[in-house]
């Protein structure tokens, strides 16, 4: 056999078996968490001023669902200002809002989302 062809046969065959053992990594419960919870980029249609949370602390999230992993924290009394972006309600019916947070000093500023019982009036009125 013409050793062009031989290794040809050769890959078709390697390629064939990587296809067939290929397993996905997500299983059915983690499958829903990895869709609504993937970061996603939403524009600035509130056009409302900052504010801060309305409870002592809160955490923001990579996706808007208590399930989504934590982003970072936010304390009342460190001053954070929080720049509503919109709105989503999830699945479950609770209102999350994705925002700018602001940090006081020279933090680097975060996108996130954050429950809307965290926030003043339940967060933004401009819905994703």
């Amino acid at each position: 056999m013409h050793p062009l062809k031989k290794a040809a046969a050769t890959l078709t065959a390697l390629t064939s078996i990587m296809v067939i053992n290929f397993t996905p990594v997500a299983s059915a419960d983690t499958a829903g968490i990895l869709n609504d919870c993937d970061p996603v980029n939403y524009a600035d249609k509130d056009s409302s001023s900052y504010v801060n949370i309305s409870v002592d602390q809160a955490v923001y999230r990579y996706g808007p669902y208590e399930k989504c992993r934590e982003k970072g924290g936010l304390q009342r009394e460190d001053g954070w200002k929080i720049d509503y972006h919109c709105f989503v309600v999830n699945s479950s019916g609770n209102k999350w809002t994705y925002a700018r947070f602001i940090p006081p000093g020279t933090l680097p500023i975060e996108m996130g989302w954050i429950y809307g019982g965290n926030l003043p009036s339940g967060g933004s009125v401009q819905k994703c």
